[in-house]
């Protein structure tokens, strides 16, 4: 979303650069990079200009930064957080697909082990999965723990990017390192509407996991009684 009210008049020692940036203002920002200023500078709060320009939505100004040099991989904070998970955050396709086009990782995960696919499933922001899926976001990516966009669409009570990703070829039954089906972990998190959508979907409601637990016993063991009494009407043993 675009950057509130700014009055450069606080910022005494604020470059000039900053000033353009949050403006939007492509013109002096073009002007200040070609006359040697930095595209690593930082403000006196440490943010970067291509922070700055993504949280102001300006994606011709991300563009500008990529093409004097800025390394659209780089992390922007101690946290590890890329220009493009930054951007994902920021939910704006212009942004997002500037950056993937000047050579941001598309694919490469977060300091959670989530693609960008994968955070924007968990937050069900189908605008963002699919403009990252045409970009060549791969829809099947697994974290270190073998869940996948699916597996934390299920688990953020996610029901649309479900959807969107079973339709796009995502697998239903598939099994993360615990053995947990995407059923299963969504019984454990006692999400009722995605554990009904899957069973509508065909899940096998009597799938176990690696420690030989069902559905139905980790939403009991869970005290997950809405989930377990729903799985119990449609079969569950």
């Amino acid at each position: 979303m675009p950057l509130g009210p700014f009055n450069p008049e606080q910022y005494p020692n604020l470059h000039p650069i900053f000033i353009a940036c949050r403006r939007g203002d492509e013109d002096s920002v073009r002007m200040h990079l070609e006359a040697g200023v930095s595209v690593e500078l930082d403000d006196s709060n440490h943010a970067s200009l291509i922070s700055t320009a993504i949280e102001g939505g300006y994606d011709g100004i991300v563009t500008m930064l990529i093409s004097f040099g800025l390394n659209p991989n780089k992390e922007i904070n101690r946290f590890g957080e890329t220009p493009l998970l930054r951007a994902l955050a920021e939910k704006n396709p212009r942004v997002i697909r500037a950056l993937i086009e000047g050579g941001a990782s598309i694919n490469k995960p977060d300091p959670r082990g989530f693609t960008p696919v994968m955070s924007a499933a968990a937050g069900g922001d189908i605008e963002t999965v699919e403009l990252l899926a045409n970009l060549g976001g791969n829809l099947k990516a697994q974290s270190e723990r073998g869940r996948t966009a699916l597996t934390e669409a299920a688990c953020n009570n996610q029901v649309g990017a479900m959807e969107w990703l079973v339709m796009k070829g995502s697998d239903i039954e598939h099994r993360d390192t615990f053995g947990s089906t995407v059923l299963v972990s969504a019984s454990k998190s006692g999400n009722l509407e995605v554990v009904r959508w899957l069973l509508d979907h065909g899940a096998d409601i009597d799938a176990k996991d690696g420690r030989g637990k069902t559905a139905l016993q980790w939403a009991e063991t869970n005290r997950h009684e809405a989930v377990a009494e729903l799985l119990r009407q449609r079969g569950a043993k």
